[in-house]
């Protein structure tokens, strides 16, 4: 399990000296990130912190990583976190619009009987549309409207997903 970590880890570390390699030559690199709550049968707090490139001037894509924490009334009350990755993409057709699609992959605590946890992977594609909002001239807020068109059974989110955010262009 030890390894898995080592190598999501160096790979996002390799990815991040190469993007920002690029970066210096024709400012495209992106760091940003996303800040999502939800409530009711399954309350979660999450930071999700993500490392983009501009491939063209409609195009960003990229890599990011999640931290949640969650009260899970659903899963017999578990209360704890869970960790996971990303690969996302944004299509900008207007100017402050985008279409927004993400794959995520999260190690999931899932309660047994005793109060035993037990980890277990679990997907979601992540599809909606989003708008952006210059606050200067290298950074921005953003607010996207996602569904998880999956649907598995023990993923943490409940649709409609609702994330805000921030961007700094460097």
């Amino acid at each position: 399990m030890k390894n898995i970590y080592k190598i999501q880890f160096i790979s996002f570390a390799l990815l991040f000296l190469a993007l920002r390699g690029i970066s210096y030559a024709q400012n495209r690199t992106e760091l940003g990130g996303n800040f999502a709550i939800q409530f009711g049968h399954l309350t979660l707090i999450e930071l999700s912190p993500r490392i983009g490139y501009w491939f063209t001037n409609y195009l960003v894509g990229g890599i990011g990583g999640r931290l949640i924490w969650m009260d899970d009334k659903r899963q017999g009350g578990y209360t704890g976190s869970i960790y996971g990755m990303n690969l996302y993409s944004r299509i900008y057709p207007a100017h402050n619009y985008y279409l927004h699609g993400e794959f995520v992959r999260i190690s999931n605590a899932i309660p047994a009987g005793g109060g035993v946890v037990y980890r277990i992977w679990s997907d979601g594609l992540l599809l909606g549309v989003g708008y952006v909002q210059r606050l200067s001239e290298n950074s921005a807020m953003n607010l996207s409207l996602l569904w998880d068109v999956l649907g598995q059974k023990n993923f943490p989110y409940s649709n409609p997903i609702i994330n805000a955010g921030v961007i700094t262009r460097f």
